[in-house]
């Protein structure tokens, strides 16, 4: 080896040489490399490991992450035994000597219960698993190529059972195509045509179309009513004229006044028979300018005897039994003019039902009457029709 100089220069100016001195090296000096490592404290240096024991071959030694050193050791070292402490040369040689068998003798698997991508299916009641089929039990149950058709329903392997429903599904498809030609179709459906072929499609849809219009055309209301749609209960005003058997005679307090023996009535007082109503307003027209006198008037929901006009009113029980209300008339209530006199009344109220559909009724004087002639009095009701 020859002498060196080793310049010693300025870290922040490397143009700059701070001091220089001559070292002298001998031609028998080996220089030893060495490596410095910044450690955590950047003030601090780590020394590299020393050199390798005198003898080794590779110099450096190799120091691992558990603190202690590795020797490299010499090429002749020999092949380490597996898990034995060795250089590194006797370690790798045991690796590739291992690897050169392997792909040598070739990898296979031993004998055992182990399988490599086995597909297991889980027990939901303990979790463990369920073994697939073994190969015998597969092949049982697959059966093979050779396999006769299985009959519809019977046992058989999967390959039987595909055999059959493949012959099947070819029988069908031949009877489709033989049944569902044109002229066949065109003769079940039928023609269109006024009179389509009889018991065709089109024939029993004609006789269909024509029984649903007759239906409709004979379809009726029970009640015999036309109220369908209505929203609200219609309301009535019916008028009926007092006819007197006794004419132009004045009546006493508690005399009926009207027709003998058959009543009068408030003719479809309700719009079916049966049917109920509600009384809300009464008003009387009296065409005679005599003092007014205290009336009632009786209702019955059918027909009852009545007495003679200008007799006692005295109904028997059994006609009582009809009646389904009364509505004083006061005499203060009526309403005079110089030509003739009006009562009115709007609180009412009375609800009724009929036998039939008209409301009966009776006039009673409480107090001598107007000497009225047939004509002279009119009666009307206001009723709400339910």
């Amino acid at each position: 080896m020859s002498n060196g100089r080793i310049a010693i220069r300025e870290p922040d100016d490397p143009t700059a040489v701070l001091d220089q001195e001559e070292v002298v090296i001998e031609s028998e000096t080996r220089l030893r490399p060495r490596v410095r490592l910044a450690g955590a404290d950047p003030d601090a240096m780590i020394e590299p490991v020393d050199e390798a024991p005198s003898g080794s071959a590779y110099g450096l030694p190799v120091r691992v992450g558990d603190g202690h050193d590795v020797a490299l050791g010499a090429t002749s070292d020999a092949m380490a035994a597996p898990g034995a402490a060795a250089s590194a040369v006797a370690h790798l040689r045991r690796l590739t000597n291992d690897v050169a068998g392997l792909l040598a003798g070739g990898i296979s698997l031993g004998a055992s219960a182990l399988r490599i991508g086995k597909v297991t299916v889980r027990n939901a009641a303990d979790d463990a698993d369920i073994d697939p089929l073994a190969e015998a039990t597969f092949a049982a149950v697959a059966g093979t190529a050779a396999d006769a058709a299985a009959t519809a329903g019977s046992v058989g392997t999967l390959s039987a059972k595909l055999r059959y429903l493949t012959s099947a599904l070819g029988t069908l498809l031949t009877t489709a195509a033989a049944q569902l030609t044109e002229a066949t179709f065109a003769a079940r459906v039928g023609e269109v045509q006024a009179s389509p072929t009889a018991n065709t499609i089109l024939d029993r849809l004609k006789a269909i179309a024509t029984a649903v219009g007759a239906l409709a055309t004979s379809i009726v209301l029970a009640a015999g009513e036309n109220f369908i749609g209505k929203s609200a209960p219609p309301m009535t005003w019916i008028t009926t004229q007092m006819t007197f058997t006794d004419t132009g005679v004045a009546k006493d307090a508690g005399d009926y006044c009207g027709t003998t023996t058959t009543p009068q009535a408030f003719a479809n007082a309700v719009r079916v028979a049966g049917g109920k109503g509600r009384i809300g307003t009464i008003t009387l027209l009296d065409g005679t300018t005599t003092a007014a006198a205290a009336l009632e008037l009786w209702l019955f929901h059918d027909t009852f005897t009545a007495p003679a006009d200008n007799a006692a009113w005295a109904p028997s029980d059994v006609d009582m039994q009809k009646c389904v209300g009364v509505i004083p008339l006061d005499a203060a209530r009526w309403y005079v003019s110089s030509n003739n006199k009006l009562y009115c009344a709007d609180d009412i109220g009375i609800i009724f039902k009929c036998t039939g559909t008209d409301l009966y009724y009776a006039l009673v004087a409480r107090g001598v009457t107007p000497a009225w002639a047939t004509g002279a009095l009119f009666i009307n009701l206001a009723i709400v029709q339910g």
